[in-house]
């Protein structure tokens, strides 16, 4: 029994909601039967969702407001914050979002699928005027770090990293996003350990150095639901990403 009558309507029984995460599986794989066979992206009106907690003056979304340009001038794009990247599996539920791109987490839902956009290194920005380079260890661990917080349980890699070698760090400030990173440092004698493809964009104007031990490789990916793999909106979305 899934249901019983509760007032004038009905209520799942205990044996529906364990069998409610499932149920959505299946029902996701059947609506990707129905993909389009014929995608003409020029007549689709309906926006490109992207979830995403990756800058958007990263070059990803540079190349892709370049191949947009030429391909769809007309499409609009909506940007849905993920946040954390344990949020990445209900982002590509909902409704509105397409595809995703996230920091690769350590894990990854089943119902996703994947591809690596970039792969970057860990570097340490700091504002000259107000502190030097954090060049050795000691110095690293003792200055004070701004760091990203989306508001989850979901550790950095620079977090996962530090720990894994009995490292503690001094975080002094914790802010929602990387444009309130970079404001933050300038001006302070705040430290922070991003990748080193901000120099370009949002840390344009902190002075970087290298980390005075070696983080593991940052890997950015295109995440979409596997229920869309073969759905021609959905392919034709991924492939504006190169």
């Amino acid at each position: 029994q899934l249901f019983i009558k509760s007032g004038r309507g009905i209520a799942a029984t205990d044996k529906a909601l364990i069998l409610e995460p499932r149920i959505r599986e299946v029902a996701a794989s059947l609506e990707g039967l129905l993909a389009e066979v014929d995608y003409e992206p020029l007549s689709d009106e309906k926006p490109i969702g992207i979830a995403t907690n990756v800058e958007l003056a990263n070059p990803i979304f540079t190349a892709l407001r370049g191949r947009l340009k030429s391909n769809a001038p007309e499409k609009t794009v909506k940007i849905i914050e993920l946040g954390s990247r344990l949020s990445l599996a209900d982002s590509l539920n909902r409704d509105d979002v397409d595809i995703a791109v996230s920091v690769r987490p350590i894990q990854v839902a089943p119902i996703l699928d994947s591809v690596n956009l970039a792969e970057d290194t860990l570097k340490v920005f700091y504002d000259p005027t107000h502190s030097k380079a954090p060049n050795t260890l000691e110095k690293y661990l003792k200055a004070k770090h701004a760091v990203v917080d989306f508001g989850s349980n979901d550790k950095s890699e620079v977090s996962l990293f530090l720990e894994s070698q009995s490292f503690t760090r001094n975080v002094a400030w914790a802010v929602p996003n990387f444009d309130a990173l970079a404001l933050l440092v300038e001006g302070s004698d705040l430290i922070v350990t991003q990748r080193a493809v901000l120099q370009e964009s949002t840390f344009r104007n902190l002075s970087m150095c290298d980390t005075p031990v070696e983080f593991p490789t940052i890997y950015t990916d295109l995440f979409w639901h596997r229920r869309n793999e073969h759905s021609e909106r959905s392919k034709w979305i991924r492939d504006m990403f190169g």
